[in-house]
């Protein structure tokens, strides 16, 4: 290895335009192999080559998206959707992720896509996550995990659970409510409080008599097998409340949103995993379209 300014052009315009606090590393033939980071490294700087890692990714991606296998499994029905053949959905990600092709099931109606991230590892996806977070701040959504908690129609005897909670906005205001609330999120940085979940094995241990969630469902690989996870949690009488706009389809501009249950999707997807709709809740919520779906185990949907 060799230390060298034989860098791609948009790598080297970044090094022109920033105060070199990479040391670029790259083999003999010049072909780039990684960065070594200097001890006064600026956060800015960081963010910036990360957007721009990022968009160059992303935009190769965009050129072999087309090579991957045209026959796409419906997350929300189990269907086969030929991409060949099915209805598309095309938009652009803000976040530097390139075109976003997304396919309508002919089964269920729903939405599912884009392959290209479909197509990521388990590792790797988790790997797109933390590169977003380190760039872009979640926003403040407690009013928003509030007013989902509510439609359980609490009671402080009671104990609930905030399914990829996130930040973990909500569950100390909650508490402090006097609600024994418990937050699961296996992202979560390492955290004392003992209301605060970040093992699946530990979650699989415990019972709750309601569990919601706040733009969740539309991030899920697998969201009927974790519905199912999730009724198992719940106790005899346990119900859950999961709230999305992305029922309907809204908020297409990110990569990371995979499943849009439009329509009869939603039905489909609940019933898959032994759900019944009780109650839906369709609101403007300061300034947003709120949708919110209220769940029993068992029966048909409604």
């Amino acid at each position: 290895l060799i230390y060298t300014e034989r860098l791609e052009e948009d790598i080297k315009d970044f090094f022109d335009n920033s105060k070199h606090h990479y040391i670029p590393v790259v083999f003999s033939d010049g072909r780039f192999y990684q960065f070594i980071e200097r001890s006064d490294l600026q956060n800015d700087d960081r963010k910036l080559l990360q957007r721009r890692q990022i968009a160059k990714r992303w935009k190769t991606y965009d050129k072999l998206e087309d090579t991957l296998d045209s026959k796409l499994k419906c997350l929300l029905c189990g269907e086969t959707i030929d991409c060949n053949q099915a209805q598309q959905k095309v938009s652009m990600c803000i976040f530097y992720g390139g075109r976003l092709t997304r396919y309508v099931c002919p089964h269920c109606g729903g939405i599912i896509g884009p392959r290209k991230m479909l197509h990521l590892s388990a590792k790797e996806l988790d790997e797109e996550y933390r590169q977003h977070y380190f760039i872009f701040q979640e926003g403040d959504t407690t009013e928003d995990e509030i007013y989902t908690f509510q439609q359980l129609h609490p009671q402080k005897e009671k104990k609930y659970l905030n399914y990829g909670c996130g930040g973990a906005w909500s569950i100390q205001e909650l508490r402090n409510m006097g609600f024994d609330v418990y937050g699961y999120e296996p992202y979560a940085n390492e955290s004392h409080d003992p209301w605060i979940i970040t093992e699946r094995a530990q979650l699989a241990t415990m019972k709750f008599d309601g569990i919601f969630s706040n733009n969740l469902l539309e991030h899920l690989t697998e969201p009927v097998k974790e519905l199912k996870f999730m009724a198992s949690l719940l106790s005899e009488k346990g119900i859950m409340a999961h709230a999305t706009p992305c029922y309907e389809y809204l908020y297409e501009y990110t990569r990371f949103h995979l499943c849009f249950p439009v329509g009869k999707a939603s039905k489909i997807m609940f019933e898959q995993a032994g759900l019944q709709i009780i109650e839906k809740i369709e609101r403007q919520f300061h300034g947003d379209r709120y949708l919110c779906c209220v769940l029993k185990k068992g029966g048909n949907n409604v």
